[in-house]
């Protein structure tokens, strides 16, 4: 795993740059999801409150929201310039996250189940699914990055506010706007330090 970082700043622009920071978040929660995996393979067991903080922030700031920004603003502008759905990055893009949304469902029910029953069966469904969740994310984030936000920023040119507004948008609708992005960011760092610290105990 890599959680490749940025690209230069001279490669940023204003289209993409909400969505560049979410990337920022969300290589926090991949790093400690990484933490957690290899905490669950020595057969450390994991807090429930931090499994739960797992599911909830794949599900509701990765998917609803970030994936969300993308599907219901960027790619709707992009489509907008004449760039066709398939055959494209957008279609790659969404079939990437149609799988992320499966593997997050198998990590959703795996804790569920773990949380329950406490079975190595559970614990051994959550490191694979885990697994497949932050890698397929790390270079999913990768292609978006050095391919997907370079296109836009030159496709919507002259364009940074229209689009603006329909990813703040969605963003107000999924997670109540600025304040809410904040709070995911907060519980990133929240999250990524306990895991280090649960770490640290257990050595």
């Amino acid at each position: 795993m890599s959680f490749f970082p940025q690209p230069p700043s001279s490669t940023a622009g204003q289209v993409t740059a909400s969505l560049r920071q979410d990337h920022d978040i969300i290589k926090k929660v991949l790093k400690a999801t990484d933490a957690c995996i290899k905490l669950l393979k020595e057969g450390k067991e994991i807090p429930p409150a931090i499994l739960l903080d797992t599911v909830d922030f794949i599900t509701n700031f990765i998917d609803r929201c970030h994936h969300a920004k993308e599907e219901q603003g960027l790619f709707p502008a992009l489509e907008a310039t004449g760039m066709p759905r398939e055959n494209s990055v957008i279609g790659t893009m969404l079939r990437e996250h149609e799988e992320a949304r499966k593997i997050a469902e198998h990590i959703k029910n795996a804790v569920e189940s773990h949380i329950q029953d406490k079975s190595e069966e559970s614990r051994s469904k959550i490191i694979q699914y885990c697994e497949a969740y932050v890698n397929h994310i790390d270079r999913h984030i990768l292609k978006e990055d050095t391919r997907l936000f370079i296109i836009a920023e030159r496709r919507l040119k002259g364009k940074e506010n229209d689009v603006k507004k329909m990813v703040d948008s969605v963003e107000i609708e999924k997670v109540g706007g600025a304040e809410g992005r904040k709070q995911y960011e907060e519980n990133a760092d929240r999250f990524l330090s306990s895991v280090r610290q649960l770490g640290s105990s257990n050595n």
